[in-house]
């Protein structure tokens, strides 16, 4: 019996790791399937999305479709209405001629004495004093005007009609409590955190966003309105810095922050350079980031400058962090 005993005892210890596994297994399975109800959502969310700006798109064409068809319409009644008035005119002028003609005619075949004694008058009414018909000119549709590069004016009415947005919120980085706007192009903070899927991808202590663009070299520059926030952070990461935990605390973020009234610059690691350029201008609350990013054989560097400017965007930003 004691041999029975050391041997379960044996068979508990071994079976707590396969025991661990298998909570491990099973908390893998409820989130991968949270995860995959999010992704149904998320697809539906985003398939209403596009059907209402490709709406908005077409509506756009409808209505520029219907205003040049209204122009050609105008036009065919302008022109129609004053053929349609020539050809009235021609008309009384062709039955006048007609009258005259088979009065003469008529005039003709009468007595010699008759004729001799009309005959002056006869002579009158053969003398025509209508004009010819003039040459018109300019009557037809223009129809160069209506179909001139009718899709390249077309495509100039639809950038009209839309929005760019140099920087596009990556909604799967958002920290639950950060709600982003339909279009991805603003963020704010909420009260309560949303049911969301913990990806790697995700901040989760930090209340931080990521833009959608990544870039490994050349110079970009975008801008962030951070409204009348008394706390913000607007900055650069590389794809690879951990999006767990207290991310300031990680290497591989470059930022400037807004707190307490004064702008502060920060990275870690520390870069050769960080400017926060203020001057002595009353700024907008915007703020300008450039970054150019150069590599060489061996190391990579990023020269950051930060400008709090005037100059308005579409972008907008609020206690967020952009890629």
């Amino acid at each position: 019996m004691q041999c029975v005993d050391l041997f379960q005892e044996e068979l508990k210890t071994a079976l707590k790791p396969l025991q661990e596994k298998l909570k491990i297994f099973k908390d893998c399975k409820l989130h991968w399937s949270q995860t995959a109800e999010h992704i149904k959502i998320q697809a539906q969310r985003t398939e209403r999305q596009i059907k209402e700006l490709f709406e908005k798109l077409h509506q756009v064409l409808r209505d520029e479709e219907a205003a040049r068809i209204a122009a050609l319409r105008e036009e065919e009644e302008q022109k129609s209405q004053m053929m349609k008035e020539k050809i009235e005119k021609l008309s009384r002028d062709i039955s006048s001629l007609s009258d005259t003609i088979r009065g003469v005619e008529e005039e003709m075949r009468a007595e010699d004495v008759s004729f001799l004694q009309n005959y002056e008058a006869t002579v009158r009414r053969a003398q025509c004093t209508l004009q010819h018909p003039e040459e018109l000119s300019g009557t037809l549709i223009h129809v160069a005007k209506h179909l001139d590069n009718l899709k390249f004016r077309v495509w100039e009415k639809m950038q009209d009609a839309v929005q760019y947005t140099p920087v596009t919120l990556d909604p799967n980085t958002a920290h639950p409590l950060l709600i982003v706007s339909d279009d991805l192009t603003s963020v704010r903070l909420s009260d309560e955190e949303q049911k969301l899927p913990d990806n790697p991808e995700r901040f989760d202590d930090r209340y931080c966003i990521l833009g959608s663009e990544v870039f490994n070299s050349g110079t970009h520059c975008w801008d962030v309105e951070v409204g009348d926030c008394t706390l913000w952070y607007v900055g650069v990461m590389t794809e690879s810095a951990q999006r767990k935990g207290n991310i300031f605390s990680r290497s591989g973020i470059w930022y400037v922050w807004y707190s307490g009234g004064k702008y502060r610059t920060c990275s870690t690691p520390q870069p050769d350079k960080i400017l926060l350029k203020t001057g002595t201008e009353t700024f907008s609350p915007k703020v300008r980031v450039l970054c150019t990013v150069m590599y060489s054989l061996c190391f990579m560097s990023a020269l950051l400058c930060f400008y709090l400017c005037v100059r308005s965007h579409q972008c907008r930003g609020e206690n967020g962090f952009l890629k």
